[in-house]
């Protein structure tokens, strides 16, 4: 049984980094991506991840995980 899509295989010597965001309010979590991707607007971006992590008291944190490569 395969879980998500299989990993990018190529052979680009640039290594793939990841950066996470992590935000319990959606307008902050667009506001932190959004200026992150205008920092370098020509990286590449690879595979995006989201889940949303349940706080003890009911609260939430959505958590966001971009997969990249810098040109």
């Amino acid at each position: 049984m395969a879980i998500g899509p299989l990993p990018r295989v190529s052979s680009d010597p640039r290594p793939m980094q990841v950066r996470f965001f992590q935000e319990a309010d959606i307008a902050a979590m667009e506001a932190a991506v959004n200026m992150w991707l205008a920092l370098k607007p020509r990286r590449e971006i690879v595979e995006v991840q989201q889940s949303v992590l349940a706080l003890p008291g009911g609260g939430r944190e959505l958590i966001v995980s971009v997969w990249y490569v810098d040109n």
